[in-house]
């Protein structure tokens, strides 16, 4: 991707990202937000986003592993910033699979595609299955 339509492309990320928030404070209220926020404990929030942040690297790892039986060149550091990235994309776009496929597009610059999309989606299916798994215990 040249690097002019790359600038365009992250241009409309920001703005489609600003506009969503924008329209939940609207139809929330940034005062009852707020609100919200002031009365919450702390340390519940730390946990909460402690334990989320370590389930994205447990999901990059588990992304890490798969990748590296087609292509051991691509780092961890790599798949966890791209982790974070896709988290990001799909709490915004329509669909869970938006942060999916720029998970893959963006880890086509590292390997070739085949095993860009061949893992993200073997990613998602094993995350699937592992909670299959659990909902039948």
């Amino acid at each position: 991707m040249s690097g002019l339509k790359k600038g365009w492309v992250n241009i409309l990320r920001v703005l489609i990202s600003v506009g969503a928030l924008a329209f939940l404070f609207w139809q929330i209220g940034l005062g009852e937000t707020l609100d919200v926020l002031r009365r919450a404990d702390l340390r519940c929030l730390l946990a909460a986003f402690l334990l989320y942040v370590c389930s994205l690297g447990i999901r990059a790892g588990r992304w890490f592993v798969l990748l590296r039986a087609l292509d051991p060149a691509v780092p961890f550091g790599r798949l966890l910033r791209l982790y974070f990235v896709g988290q990001f994309f799909s709490s915004f776009l329509p669909s869970q699979f938006g942060g999916d496929v720029v998970r893959a597009l963006e880890l086509t610059q590292d390997t070739d595609s085949s095993a860009a999309i061949g893992t993200v989606l073997l990613d998602r299916l094993t995350g699937l299955l592992v909670l299959f798994v659990m909902g039948l215990a």
